[in-house]
Formats: structure tokens, C-alpha cells, sequence
């Protein structure tokens, strides 16, 4: 087992964030389990500043440039949790409805 930390570059959106393609996204961290790939599913991440825990990863999925999940976390709440390839990066969104792929 590798846990992996990675932390958002762009505060706020900026140039280069993926924040650009998803209003909403803003940087975090991310704690993720690595077993025979690298980032398998996020264990915890941040949001607002506070560390929240992953309960379920409902769905995961890859685009040309992130690698994304779907998590309800300890809040009850849904979050997307993108990660950017070229970037190394980690962003984070609030899911305000059950669609589990935002914008």
C-alpha cells in the first residue's frame, strides 16, 4: 500500500487550473490508496480547509486529461474529486444535486 498526498497549485482557479473547466473546482488535497496504479481510489481529501473522509467512491472515470471520482464523504455529502495528469494536481467539487458528473 502507497498513500499519496497531493496538493492543488492554482489557488482560487488560476492560469493552468483545471478550475477553467469546471466552475466550481478549487485546488485541495488528496490522500489516495495505491496499489497496482497509482491514485486507485481517494481514502480522505480537503475541503474548505478541514480534512474530510471518503465513505464511498460511487463512481470513477477518466477524460483525455483527468482521471475523476465520485465519492460521498464523512459529511454525507458528494463531492467530484479530479485529479489532472499533466498538472499533478488535485481539485475539488460540491455536487449540489444527484448527478454525479457536474457541468
Amino acid at each position: 500500500m502507497v498513500v499519496v498526498i497531493r496538493e492543488g497549485l492554482f489557488p482560487g482557479g488560476g492560469p493552468g487550473s483545471a478550475a477553467q473547466d469546471r466552475p466550481g473546482l478549487q485546488p485541495c488535497q488528496v490522500e489516495t490508496y495505491s496499489g497496482y496504479r497509482v491514485h486507485e481510489r481517494p481514502r480522505r481529501f480537503t475541503w474548505q480547509g478541514e480534512w474530510l473522509e471518503v465513505r464511498q467512491v460511487v463512481s470513477r472515470w477518466q477524460e483525455p486529461e483527468n482521471l475523476c471520482f465520485s465519492a460521498t464523504a464523512n459529511d454525507t455529502r458528494r463531492y467530484l474529486l479530479q485529479y489532472h495528469y499533466a498538472r499533478d494536481t488535485w481539485e475539488v467539487l460540491i455536487c449540489r444535486d444527484s448527478d454525479s458528473r457536474p457541468g
